[in-house]
This record gives structure tokens, sequence and C-alpha cells, in this order.
């Protein structure tokens, strides 16, 4: 078992899969039931974790009948927190949504944990993308930092995700609350550490090669930008966001309608001015995505001029920009949601760029400016001159038709007509080709965004003369609903939670009796629930 006891105590693993493989794993379903300090709400969140893992794996949960060995969702004691993996050694496996654990970000962190990840920054590969600074931890407290070896760390091949739901926050058991004891190597990536927004696209991509999901379709698409086939949709592509479709061939659509859009990145400076617009019916992130696209073998240079409407914090998870200037494309962006960001140039590692701005409710708004990267050869003279300036129809028509960065397993056939699991029935290949935006302004009900042009010598290479929005330092009033950040497909019904009173069961004490308490073989959520619950 790996255990880590409510006193902080740490065993650090990613993907828990020793020679016990596959005993550590939920292999025929998880059972699970609730005790009655489990309130409406506490339900409400767990229950909407378990139906988010449902809906991206082949995982499956369901109320216990006579299993004797299930997940127990506590909400008495203090903390969240719960075991890594199934523990063979516990029949009643305790999982603790205290008060204060109810956002959705950590209760699919701590079901994540009793599926079998632990804290990203675990790997051992971690010093290559964040560095822990032992003099801004307390002394005995280092140890919550260890890295495990490949002998007993599963990584799968998945990369690092320095912005997923199991990576600590940069202030994780600093001596000061607001010095940062966790710095990532690219400075970039500083607040995308802590997010609570819920399990990434490389979380989940995670769990399914840990429980094998990814061998139960034999009727199998080709997926672009490291999409992959989806366990439960054989034939199509789960795609990393800032892509869809049914091969992630195409651009995410936005939540607020009409936002968003494919912008050509020429030589000249362009400028992209984005405000969503205050909406306190809001139930869910809304997003603006555009693709910033530069012809091929180019890169594209970018400086953020003005943000506002965001909440300073850790993983920028409520209101940010987030950009994706990175070759692989299926981690998290660069997200900036706090002062310091003012003309900080960013060139991006290929020829186009995932944009992102999001809120729930509030009034954000962001500017950025872009342009093709010229690199200064001799005398200042382009030293990339032999490259394109101006994109053509192939740039246009396959700029999203990336070759895959993992090989699926082969011997399966290529699916031509599938599944959408969106829409329902059948659905063909066809597909629109893509068009740029063209328009000075796009506006709706809840945005509005312009696009201006500047020349090769300047004009809008500037800092914006407009007032400037301010950062927040506090969250307005009405934005803490713990289940603001539910996916609407993941929330359950009335009828659902009711149905959970039957699926109630006292604590069992023979664990006590033995002499074990489950919440010393637990993983703690540490500070981010304090955060949250302050």
């Amino acid at each position: 078992m790996i255990a880590e006891t409510s006193d902080f105590h740490r065993d650090k693993r990613q993907a828990f899969r020793t020679k016990a493989y596959p005993k550590q794993i939920w292999k025929d379903g998880v059972p699970f039931s609730y005790h009655k300090s489990m309130n409406k709400l506490k339900k409400t969140s767990v229950m909407s974790a378990m139906n988010f893992f449902q809906r991206h794996t082949c995982i499956r949960f369901r109320p216990r009948k006579k299993e004797k060995q299930y997940l127990y969702y506590i909400g008495h004691d203090q903390g969240c927190w719960s075991s890594v993996g199934r523990d063979a050694s516990q029949g009643q496996q305790w999982l603790s949504i205290g008060d204060g654990c109810e956002p959705f970000g950590i209760s699919s962190h701590e079901v994540a944990h009793a599926l079998g990840l632990f804290h990203e920054q675990s790997r051992y590969d971690r010093d290559k993308h964040v560095q822990v600074l032992a003099n801004r931890v307390p002394n005995g407290l280092y140890y919550n930092f260890g890295k495990v070896g490949p002998s007993q760390l599963k990584t799968y091949g998945v990369p690092y995700e320095i912005g997923s739901v199991m990576h600590y926050g940069p202030t994780e058991f600093s001596k000061q609350p607001n010095v940062p004891s966790v710095i990532a190597n690219d400075p970039n990536f500083q607040y995308t550490m802590g997010s609570l927004t819920g399990p990434t696209f490389l979380d989940v991509r995670l769990l399914n090669l840990h429980y094998d999901c990814l061998s139960r379709c034999t009727l199998r698409a080709k997926c672009f930008n490291g999409g992959y086939n989806d366990p439960n949709h054989c034939g199509y592509c789960k795609c990393p966001e800032g892509f869809s479709g049914r091969d992630c061939s195409r651009r995410q659509k936005p939540t607020v309608p009409g936002c968003g859009g494919l912008i050509r990145v020429t030589r000249a400076t362009r400028k992209l001015r984005i405000h969503i617009k205050p909406n306190k019916n809001a139930k869910y992130l809304r997003t603006c995505a555009y693709h910033l696209v530069a012809p091929k073998g180019r890169k594209i240079e970018m400086r953020l001029r003005q943000l506002g409407g965001t909440l300073c914090e850790s993983g920028c998870w409520r209101q940010a920009i987030e950009l994706k200037p990175q070759r692989d494309k299926r981690g998290t962006g660069y997200r900036f949601c706090c002062p310091g960001y003012a003309n900080r140039k960013l060139i991006s590692a290929d020829h186009f760029v995932p944009l992102f701005l999001f809120t729930r409710t509030g009034d954000t708004k962001a500017v950025v400016t872009f342009k093709i990267h010229r690199k200064q050869g001799r005398e200042g003279s382009s030293g990339d001159d032999e490259l394109g300036e101006e994109l053509d129809s192939a740039d246009l028509s396959d700029y999203l038709q990336n070759e895959e960065i993992e090989e699926e397993p082969s011997g399966h056939d290529e699916a031509t007509v599938i599944e959408d699991p969106e829409e329902g029935g059948q659905k063909s290949e066809t597909t629109e080709a893509p068009a740029f935006v063209t328009a000075t302004k796009q506006q709706g009900p809840d945005f509005e965004a312009e696009l201006l042009n500047g020349s090769e010598t300047g004009g809008l290479d500037k800092e914006d003369d407009d007032e400037k929005p301010e950062i927040l330092t506090e969250f307005p009033a009405g934005e803490v609903d713990p289940l603001s950040y539910i996916h609407p497909a993941d929330l359950p019904s009335d009828e659902d939670l009711e149905a959970t009173i039957a699926n109630e069961e006292p604590i069992d004490t023979s664990a006590f009796s033995a002499g074990t308490n489950p919440a010393q073989n637990s993983v703690p959520f540490s500070e981010a629930s304090k955060e949250l619950k302050s």
C-alpha cells in the first residue's frame, strides 16, 4: 500500500504500479457507499467526479451491494484525503470530503488518488520541469517533495503535466504563504501549477493507460495533435484542449457562441482585444478559443499587453488567458492571471498557437499582439528569408493535420463512419474547410473582440493605451460556488441524489479493532483546500 498520514507524512507516487499490479486497480469497477455525514453538496461533488471519470475513461462506479472491498465516502473528518489505488488491506476504503473540500477540483483530485494517481511532482523526472527550494520549506517537511524512481512509478510515457489537478501549487509547504517553494523551470508556467479546474487531458490519458482502456476498441480512428482513441466511443478521438472533431483536426468549439476563430499571423504586428462580459447566469466556464496561424516553418512572436478582471491565484483556474506555444500541445499551456506579465515576449515552438480567454461569470479582458518571429542575422538582416511570409491554401487546409505524437497499437482498421458522442447518430468524415477571421470586430451578447492591423515597422507593437482593467485580489461575491466548475454533463440529477440515501452505511469499526485507522493510510489534499476554506 502507498500511504500518507494525516499529518502530511507522504510517500510519493504518480501512477501506482508495482509487481502487485493489477491488484492495485479496480479492474472490476469501483463499488462505493456513503457515510451519513456526506450531505447533498458533498455527494453532488463526488458524484460529479465519478461521472467525469466514467465519461472520459473505461472506469465504472456502482453503488455497493455486497462487495467486501469498496470506496467509502465520509464527510465528518477534517480535510480532504484518500488512499492511492485499490488497497486490499482495507475492506471499507475511506475517502474524506471534509468541510471545504467540495469544489470539483478537490473531489476529482481525491477520486483520482483512489483510482491510482499520485501527485505529479512525485515523478523522478520532476527536476527537468520544476525546482523545489529546500530553504523555503520548514525543517522536517521537505520529505513531502520526495521523488520515486522508475521501478515503482509508472508514467506510461505521458509527459510531465505542470497543469495537472494532481500538481502542487507554487507555495506548497512554504515558510511564508506568498513566497513560492516550487519554481517552474520555464517561468511562464509558474502560475499554471496548482489548478483546481479539474483533471486535464493528460490526467485522463494517464488513467486510461493505467486501466488499459485503450485496448477495448477494435475500430480505430487516426488522431492528430496528440489525440487518442476514445474508449467509450470507438473510432472517435479524445482531443487535447484547443482541438475538436472526429480526429482532433478542428479548432475547439468556444463556449461563448461566436467568439473565436483562426487568425492569420503575418510579418506585420496584429493586435487582438478580447472582452468576455459579465453573465451571472453562467453555469460553467465560458471560453473564447482562437488559433494563431503562421506559414509552416515559421514561429510566432507574441506579447501579452493587457489583462484584467482575473484573480491572481495559483493555477489561474477561475479566470485567465492561456496560450500553448509549445510544440506538444497536449499539456496545459502558459496561464496568466497575475501582475508582472506586461510586455513579456513569447516565441512559439512551431507555426500555430491555441489561445484561450476563460472565465465563469466575471468581466475579463485581454490584449495580445503577435507577428511572425524573424530571427536576426548579421547586420540586422533576417536569417530566415527563405521561408514563406504568406499562408497558402495548403497551410490553411492542413495546419491542424499534425502527425500523431504517439503511436497507437497497430492491427486495427481505421474508422470511416463513426458514432458522434456529442451529437448522436452517424456522422461522415466530411468537414468544413477552415477559414480565417476577416472581420475587424466580433460581437455577441457575452463578448466583444477586435482585431487590429499594424505594419512591419510597428504601430501596434507597444503597450495598449486603453485604461488598464484591474487584477483582482479577492474573488467577487457570488463566484465561490464550489459546484461552479462542474461540467453540466457530470452533474447528478435530483433523483440520483435522492437514491444515494439507500446507499448510506455505518462506519466499519473492525479496522480499529485491528489497530489501524484508515485516516492514517491516506493522502491529504494539502494546502489548496485550506485556501478555499479561508
